[in-house]
Parts: structure tokens; C-alpha cells; sequence
């Protein structure tokens, strides 16, 4: 080069020494200058998920590898968690003192749907039929949970107790949210001013034939219904006593459906084989 300053861009290492000559044509030669240029740091971030994405969720942002971080939110680790909406950057320094700023990164957490369930109910094992449940919102959700299916509820499916109705919402950013409600089935076959039969059926479990007596009492009718709430057997009895061949019947649970001349009453009953 014979301009009187150079310009060293590049990265590396240069060794550099001037020969001047003066206006008497004398020359000199400087000591040697020793230059080292290091790499140009690049700092980026990295996602391991999504940037947006529900509450209750998170990712993970990570720097560059570097020797020392700054994130705009204050950590120093190359890598931070994010829960919350936000934008982010970090500020890397390598080994050598230089530093880069990488660009922003927006994180969007959406928040859950509000959701809502209606109130606990009492619904009776035998007075009451499959309904369609309601009541819960934003409408538009499922709901599941014993004895349910299509979005009704079947007591006859779901048997004598207090079962846990879940509905479930997902909004328009993906988000889901649940509530619960209970659906207590009781077993109230009486009816009013006329005593309950007093029966007993046995064995329970049962293989093959499954006996059924009342006390004191005629029996009109018997039938055995399913968790499905079909009817799988029925008979007129006219009598006091009746057996029932169960031996060509699926294991599982069934409920026994005794109508007399002063009442109605139901067993729930265990076939096995």
C-alpha cells in the first residue's frame, strides 16, 4: 500500500511496518504494529416450542453459546424460561470482550376460557330418563364423565352414587378449560302411600341361574337392563319367586327390575363367567 493509512476490516491477525520517505528522499522504518481482528459475534435466539401458546404453558428461549448473556429481562444464563407474554433479547459477550445484541423475540401467552358449570342435581335411577345436559358455558363444550355419551346422561349407565361430570372448553386460540359438576343417581323406585318390596336376589355375583323373591308380595314383572339401559331380559311372572337363566348373558353389570302389585324396586347384580 503507499497511501498514507490503510483500512483492516477482515477478521485475522496482521503484522504491519511503514517505509516513510521524507521530501529529501531520506527513508525510515517504523517499528512493527501487530493487528488481530476477531470473528464478528452473532447473537440469536432460539425457541424450543412455541411463541405463543396457552397459560399454563412455556418455552425456553436460548442465546447463542458465548461467554457471558444479559437478557433484556435481567437473567444472565443463556437460556431463560418464558410463562408470560412478553418480547425478549439478549446481549452475548464472548471470550475475546465482543459483544452483539441479538434481535427481539415476542412470546403471546393466551389466557384460559372462563368456563362455567351449572349446579350439582339428584336424578333418580328408574324415574328418570336419559337428558341432554345443559347449562354449562361458554356453550359449545363436551362433557364426560360416567354415564355420559353424546352429551346426555344416562342414570340407568352411570348406576346408583354420586358421579363427577367434567365439561370441557377449547377457545378459539386453542385454549381449554374445564369445570366439574356432580350427578348424584339415587335408587327411589317408591311410590307414594305404598310400601317398598322387600326382595332378595341371589347369588350375586351370579353364572348361571340368578333367583329373585319377594316377601308377602306378587310379582308382576321382572326385567334386567344393561349399562347401556337396554332391556336384555323381561318376563310376566304372577308369583312370589322367579329364576332367571343368566348363562347366556355377557359378564357385567346388570340391574334387576322387580314391578309387584304394590310397588317397584331395583338390585344391581354382577353376571360372571
Amino acid at each position: 500500500m503507499t497511501t498514507e493509512s490503510i483500512t483492516v476490516s477482515e477478521a485475522g491477525t496482521y503484522t504491519f511496518f511503514v517505509v516513510v520517505t521524507d521530501e529529501n528522499g531520506c527513508e525510515f522504518t517504523t517499528p512493527e504494529v501487530e493487528v488481530t481482528i476477531w470473528d464478528e459475534v452473532v447473537a440469536e435466539i432460539t425457541a424450543d416450542g412455541e411463541l405463543t401458546f396457552c397459560d399454563g404453558g412455556a418455552v425456553q428461549l436460548t442465546a447463542t453459546e458465548a461467554a457471558e448473556y444479559l437478557w433484556s429481562n435481567g437473567a444472565t444464563t443463556q437460556s431463560i424460561t418464558v410463562t408470560e407474554s412478553g418480547s425478549f433479547s439478549v446481549m452475548i459477550t464472548d471470550a475475546n470482550g465482543c459483544s452483539a445484541t441479538s434481535d427481539e423475540v415476542t412470546v403471546t401467552v393466551n389466557a384460559l376460557p372462563t368456563v362455567s358449570c351449572p349446579g350439582n342435581m339428584q336424578v333418580r335411577l328408574w324415574g328418570d330418563e336419559a337428558f341432554t345436559l345443559t347449562g354449562a358455558t361458554p356453550a359449545g363444550g363436551t362433557y364426560s364423565g360416567r354415564g355420559v355419551s353424546d352429551g346426555q346422561f344416562n342414570p340407568y349407565t352411570a348406576g346408583v352414587g354420586t358421579h363427577v361430570i367434567t365439561y370441557t372448553y377449547t377457545d378459539g386460540n386453542g385454549c381449554t378449560n374445564t369445570c366439574t359438576f356432580e350427578i348424584e343417581v339415587i335408587n327411589d323406585t317408591s311410590v307414594p302411600g305404598i310400601a317398598e318390596p322387600s326382595i332378595k336376589v341371589y347369588p350375586n355375583p351370579a353364572r348361571s341361574i340368578l333367583n329373585v323373591t319377594v316377601e308377602n308380595q306378587q310379582i308382576n314383572e321382572i326385567r334386567m337392563i344393561d349399562m347401556l339401559g337396554q332391556i336384555v331380559y323381561t318376563a310376566s311372572v304372577q308369583n312370589n319367586s322367579h329364576e332367571i337363566n343368566v348363562g347366556e348373558f355377557k359378564s357385567g353389570i346388570y340391574f334387576v327390575q322387580v314391578i309387584t302389585t304394590e310397588g317397584m324396586v331395583t338390585q344391581r347384580v354382577q353376571v360372571t363367567r
